[in-house]
């Protein structure tokens, strides 16, 4: 998990969508492992670099239906199966994009 944090922290100005989908997909991928599920369990704020660059209007504005659905589905099997909580300004973007590609 700190591996993906530290790349994400790295690469944030220069990510697509499909960077930051695959960042949520394989944060929710790896809390399968109990390890990695408890350290984010011991530091639950650990992805809000990734959820602020995630609700970035310049990052934001470029998702499809795809991406959202994927950001979505990842956020809500992070948020019930560890501590984490998403930020509630994240999950308003994210369904007014949602509302603008409808």
């Amino acid at each position: 998990l700190q591996d993906l944090i530290d790349l994400q922290q790295l690469h944030q100005t220069e990510m697509s969508p499909i960077h930051v989908c695959s960042c949520w997909t394989k944060a929710a991928s790896l809390i399968r492992n109990k390890v990695e599920r408890d350290d984010l369990n011991e530091i639950p704020s650990a992805l809000l670099p990734l959820m602020t660059n995630t609700r970035s209007s310049k990052q934001l504005e470029k998702f499809n239906g795809r991406d959202l659905a994927t950001v979505t589905s990842n956020l809500t099997k992070l948020s019930t199966q560890t501590q984490m909580t998403v930020d509630p300004k994240l999950w308003k973007a994210l369904e007014e994009r949602a509302i603008q590609q409808a």
